[in-house]
């Protein structure tokens, strides 16, 4: 015997849109939703203190109050420096708050010399915590220079692209 059950749409008990959780299916470690912000603009920072990365600010709104918020940076960054070594620092704030707590540096370079050199890469780094709240929430990348004596910390120089992905996970 072959049984179907026809309908033309399902409710939840609120009268919303059911999501899979609702619906009995187990999808804890799924991604839920992504957001991605791709950002050409330069920021140059030649300073100590933390400056805001033109470009770099994303707003996200959870969708779930257990899950865990993933954010992926992918940065093109450059140090310029008369020293043998250069580095810069960039950081992760949310709502205002750093929330990235690297070492010292996270960009760093050496050289064998110490004529003015500019050291391009790319670099990479994850934040991750447990979210709790149906609250948006902006994202914003801060940069400084790791000592006064280089020249600059740059983002997207020579018209590179960095990104932001924010991930939201099922928990």
């Amino acid at each position: 015997m072959t049984s179907i059950i026809k309908v033309d749409q399902i409710q939840n008990a609120a009268g919303g849109v059911p999501t899979a959780g609702d619906l009995g299916l187990n999808v804890t470690g799924t991604i839920i939703q992504a957001k991605d912000l791709q950002f050409s603009n330069q920021s140059t920072v030649s300073t100590t203190t933390e400056t805001f990365i033109t470009g770099s600010s994303i707003s996200f709104t959870p969708k779930s109050t257990n899950s865990r918020i993933l954010v992926d940076m992918k940065i093109a960054c450059n140090v310029n420096s008369n020293t043998v070594s250069a580095g810069g620092v960039y950081h992760l704030y949310k709502d205002s708050v750093k929330v990235t707590s690297y070492p010292a540096y996270n960009v760093y370079a050496s050289h064998a010399n110490t004529t003015t050199t500019d050291m391009y890469g790319p670099y990479a780094s994850q934040h991750a915590y447990d979210n709790t709240s149906l609250s948006q929430v902006t994202f914003t990348l801060y940069g400084r220079l790791y000592q006064s004596s280089m020249n600059r910390f740059a983002v997207n120089l020579g018209g590179s692209t960095s990104s932001i992905t924010i991930y939201e996970i099922a928990g």
